[in-house]
């Protein structure tokens, strides 16, 4: 498409009237062939069926008058008739009755085409026609009237169809030969009313425009004084005339350009000079402001940093003032538990005091029970001795002294039980007496110990003190520098604040100096298209005025 934009007016005029000739000249000829072979097609349709309906009558008529062989012949004479191809009598069974071709009599019909008329004639009581390939098939029912009333049941009964077929392909050919011929005579007349057109549009718009062609082609090369001549009075004259004035017009305005070159040639090397200067100073302004800006940016990263240390140092003095709160908390509670322990050990030792003296009083009286075992012991070796020897007595005595023999026999029995019991006695008192010994010992060492712990409880009562006051002295320590991390972090945020607001100024600064670098850079720009203006302007010269 684009190729065929670039060629001459001369293509596309013709293609464009080329085009339009075929597709009027094609849609009438296509009408008018396709009108014709559809009416020579019904034409021929129509024949056939009349053809169909004169047959019919004629063998209704044999069939009426029960001649056979008449009818016989005159199919046989029909059959011989030119484009006559089919001529069947097929029964209300539709087994076939009678055909131009013997073998198919009896059978019934294997045309699927010709079967779907049967029905259709014998629903419809009515003539159908139908196309197979070349050959125009027309089916007319037979139905009974008065003068069949003899062979066949009543009148009006549907008996059977008459099948006649006709060969149009003669007629198709006939068509066909229209068509091509049509086509050969549309092609010519097509062929000569675009030569027509070629050449009268060629002599009578193009040739005229081609002359205002190369008058334009002259002028547009300098020549301004070159006229356009054209001997027509129609609208190519008038399209010179208007290119006469536009010519006028066009010399007056490069008169105008030249005195106004003439004019701006001074300014242009005046603003050239200033234009280089102003180049310079806003270059070196620009370096300048970059400069700054860049130093700005790194103590801006700088004063980031120490704000961020200030704040990570301010965290760290925060932990520590309140791991010494904890301390001091901690050393707070262990000083109480110490003296809780102290007066426990206290307790204690008293405790332990009280148990030695009643151990020590346990074992005095312990002897002194002792003492009195062994009274009653020497009581009871006495009693002993005393029953013996009342008991010889008694033995001595005979009769009389039986009975004193029997006190004497029992006493000195108690005497020997109370021996034993107090031998017992006796071994529970020293074994009481071995035990209050030991647990004495125990209690004594007991109490020492406990003197100890006292002692060591209190130096360790001491050293929390000492501890808690420290840690106190620290927790005030760490309150203050938490305080003075605090405030050196509040004066980084603030030194970080003021130099991003420098930094925002000179980043600004460099930015007004780049404009203004652009800006001298587009008068440097406009100065040097103002030059080739004054060069192009010289090319005004070479037009002839």
């Amino acid at each position: 498409m684009i190729n065929f934009m670039k060629k001459s007016l001369t293509v596309k005029v013709t293609f464009a009237i080329i085009t339009m000739m075929i597709i009027v000249f094609g849609l009438m000829g296509w009408y008018s062939l396709k009108r014709s072979s559809t009416t020579i097609a019904e034409t021929e349709m129509r024949w056939n069926k009349h053809f169909a309906f004169f047959v019919d009558d004629v063998m209704q008529h044999y069939m009426q008058d029960n001649d056979p062989e008449g009818l016989e012949h005159f199919i046989s004479e029909a059959s011989k008739s030119s484009g006559f191809k089919m001529l069947k009598v097929i029964n209300a069974d539709k087994e076939i009755s009678f055909s131009n071709e013997r073998d198919e009599i009896g059978r019934f019909t294997a045309n699927p085409e010709v079967a779907a008329l049967l029905l259709e004639v014998e629903r419809t009581r009515q003539p159908g026609t139908i196309l197979n390939g070349s050959i125009s098939i027309t089916a007319v029912p037979l139905i009974a009237d008065e003068g069949c009333s003899v062979c066949h049941p009543p009148y009006g009964r549907y008996l059977g169809t008459t099948v006649i077929g006709s060969d149009i392909s003669e007629a198709n050919a006939n068509i066909n030969n229209i068509f091509f011929e049509g086509t050969f005579l549309f092609v010519a007349a097509l062929l000569i009313i675009i030569a027509v057109l070629y050449f009268s549009m060629r002599k009578l718009v193009l040739s005229p425009l081609f002359r205002l062609v190369r008058d334009a082609k002259k002028v547009s090369q300098g020549d301004l004084a070159h006229r356009f001549r054209l001997e027509s009075e129609d609208e190519m004259r008038e399209l010179a005339d208007h290119l006469e004035t536009m010519q006028s017009q066009l010399r007056s305005t490069i008169a105008e350009l030249a005195d106004v070159n003439n004019s701006i040639v001074g300014a242009i090397d005046e603003l050239d000079t200033s234009s280089e200067s102003l180049v310079g100073l806003s270059a070196e302004q620009a370096s300048g402001a970059a400069e700054q800006a860049a130093a700005v940016h790194e103590v801006t990263t700088s004063a980031q940093e120490i704000a961020t240390t200030s704040a990570q140092i301010s965290a760290n003095v925060e932990s520590i003032r309140k791991m010494a709160e904890d301390a001091f908390d901690a050393c707070l509670q262990g000083r109480k538990d110490v003296k809780d322990a102290i007066n426990g050990m206290s307790l204690v030792r008293d405790k332990v005091s009280s148990i030695s003296e009643a151990t020590v009083e346990l074992g005095r009286k312990s002897h002194k029970i002792g003492g009195v075992i062994s009274i009653i012991d020497e009581i009871s070796e006495q009693t002993h001795l005393l029953a013996l020897n009342a008991a010889i007595e008694a033995a001595g005595a005979g009769e009389h002294g039986k009975r004193f023999g029997v006190v004497a026999t029992e006493v000195r029995r108690l005497a020997e039980r109370t021996v034993e019991a107090t031998a017992e006695i006796k071994a529970l008192i020293e074994e009481i007496q071995e035990s209050t010994n030991e647990t004495v010992m125990i209690t004594e060492r007991g109490s020492d110990i406990v003197r100890d712990g006292t002692s060591k409880v209190d130096l360790v009562g001491d050293t929390l003190e000492t501890l808690s006051k420290r840690v106190e002295m620290t927790k005030e320590s760490a309150k203050e520098m938490a305080i003075a991390t605090r405030q050196q972090a509040t004066a980084g945020e603030q030194l970080v604040l003021t130099i991003t607001d420098i930094n925002s100024v000179a980043v600004q600064v460099s930015r007004a100096a780049e404009k203004v670098e652009k800006n001298a850079m587009g008068l440097k720009s406009i100065s040097l298209k103002l030059k080739e203006l004054r060069e192009r302007a010289q090319l005004l010269d070479k037009y002839k005025l």
